[in-house]
């Protein structure tokens, strides 16, 4: 079998892309050839390393060019047309347009759904199969835009163990308690509850590291400065591994996250993790069992939490072990791609589906 891929935007600090590089992973494992086409990012060499062919296509989404959308699609037909690829599996709704606009399809098409979709026009599900990465997302894609639910098969996304390093650490001030964030500096992560929350907190002790980039930096930077907060910003970093390990707490404030990476990230490092009560969070985070949960948007019950959590730290480390548990039991690469593969195949099976 061989899969063509499409994602845009391959960085480190992506969840979407990380996910990507995982089932990539471990479908190759599997021997399933597979190949990508992306605009670029700055983790194209950890994909390189595992022999995969990368095509650089401007299909990034965030820029809707037309004369992009047009080479990116001359280059799917060019890929495809001779039938090579039994698999085109999108990323984006951007993408699954991409697919649409080809009127003859030598193929099967699916089409994860790794974010929820506010307030936008329901376009961009036509493939073969949509995958939504958690029950919310799922829930979402019905009631808000109306997908047959009979293209629908929920996979929640996985992680492989083997990707981390556990060694390694960055080393921190003595005394200082550090939580860390991880995620794009957009507006749907609600990245200002926190900083709002270090606000009231007001504890010179206590270090926010919060590892991302997007169009929200600059905003944080002055709003870090002007209140003289103990926040640092992480535009890049070349190993995430360490600076879960550094910090001493996890922490998401997401309203609508899909079913973050970031959380079995935490989990597998049995970090004690704080999110948000919406969303896919919900799914991995029983409160005050595998986790905490706070009131989404509400910066003072973030910071009493914070503080709660940090005095019982005790209790806080043994829901880090239960989220260890729940995520090496439930989301291994081996059953996330078991499930991928059993839809490729019953796709390919489907003669109901137009080729």
């Amino acid at each position: 079998m061989k899969v063509l891929m499409i994602s845009p935007n391959f960085n480190k600090v992506c969840g979407r892309s990380r996910m990507v590089y995982n089932l990539i992973s471990g479908l190759k494992e599997k021997n399933i050839h597979c190949e990508l086409i992306t605009n670029g990012g700055d983790n194209i060499a950890k994909l390189k390393s595992l022999n995969v062919k990368v095509h650089f296509e401007d299909v990034n989404p965030e820029k809707k060019n037309i004369s992009g959308f047009l080479k990116a699609r001359s280059k799917l037909i060019g890929l495809t047309q001779s039938g090579e690829f039994e698999i085109v599996h999108v990323h984006h709704r951007f993408h699954d347009l991409l697919l649409s606009s080809v009127t003859f399809q030598n193929y099967r098409s699916v089409h994860t759904v790794h974010s929820y979709l506010s307030g936008k026009r329901s376009f961009g599900f036509n493939a073969d199969l949509i995958v939504p990465v958690s029950f919310f997302i799922r829930d979402h894609l019905i009631k808000d835009h109306r997908v047959n639910t009979k293209k629908l098969t929920t996979i929640h996304n996985f992680i492989n163990p083997g990707d981390y390093n556990f060694d390694m650490k960055l080393e921190k001030l003595p005394g200082h308690f550090v939580i860390l964030t991880i995620g794009r500096f957009h507006p749907e992560k609600d990245l200002f509850t926190q900083l709002k929350a270090m606000k009231y907190l007001n504890n010179p002790n206590v270090k926010l590291l919060i590892c991302g980039e997007g169009e929200e930096g600059k905003l944080y930077s002055d709003f870090i400065k002007e209140n003289k907060l103990n926040v640092e910003l992480i535009s890049k970093t070349d190993n995430i591994s360490s600076l879960i390990s550094m910090s001493d707490i996890c922490m998401m404030s997401s309203v609508n996250e899909p079913f973050g990476l970031f959380v079995l990230e935490s989990g597998l490092y049995r970090k004690p993790f704080i999110g948000a009560n919406s969303g896919g969070i919900k799914e991995l985070i029983d409160n005050q069992i595998t986790g905490f949960l706070f009131p989404a948007r509400d910066p003072e019950k973030l910071a009493m939490l914070i503080r709660e959590t940090i005095n019982n730290f005790d209790a806080a480390l043994k829901c880090g072990e239960n989220l260890y548990r729940k995520v090496i039991e439930n989301f291994t690469p081996e059953r996330g791609i078991e499930e991928y593969i059993n839809c490729y195949n019953k796709l390919l099976n489907d003669q109901t589906i137009r080729k």
